[in-house]
């Protein structure tokens, strides 16, 4: 199933990246059967999704939080980042909190990373639940779209 979607000031590369990382969220909602199960159900769950389309990952990474030029004894972990191009945080909330998209853009900002998808598998639609970030450079422009 291909879902439309246009993600404006993403590369070429990036965006294929995303079309797969939703057509695989879509396909992990549906089996699932929707909204209800934990976060890391469906993070589990998408990881097999994408496995099983040959769509390189890395799962629950730890990134140092600096401050400064300093590293602090403190560390961010991304749900997922995949294909080292594009930071993904799952949610699985009725509702959407501003500050989920807030993390996201921190985790870019502070992996230096520019692309970013926020999944909500706690939506009854999940296309609902799909936004995406292009974080440019530290003070740069963030875009969201919801």
């Amino acid at each position: 199933m291909t879902h439309h979607l246009t993600f404006p000031g993403w590369e070429q590369r990036e965006r294929s990246v995303c079309r797969h990382i939703i057509n695989a969220a879509f396909a992990t909602h549906i089996n699932l059967g929707g909204p209800g199960l934990l976060e890391r159900v469906y993070e589990r769950a998408l990881c097999l999704e994408l496995t099983k389309r040959k769509i390189p990952y890395r799962r629950q990474v730890y990134l140092p939080l600096k401050y400064l030029d300093e590293t602090l004894n403190e560390n961010h972990v991304l749900d997922l980042i995949v294909d080292e191009r594009v930071i993904v945080e799952i949610k699985a909330f009725e509702r959407d909190h501003p500050v989920h998209l807030a993390q996201l853009r921190t985790y870019l900002r502070q992996a230096g990373l520019t692309y970013g998808l926020l999944i909500n598998f706690g939506k009854i639609r999940i296309l609902e639940g799909i936004a995406y970030v292009v974080q440019r450079g530290w003070r740069g422009q963030s875009r969201g779209r919801k």
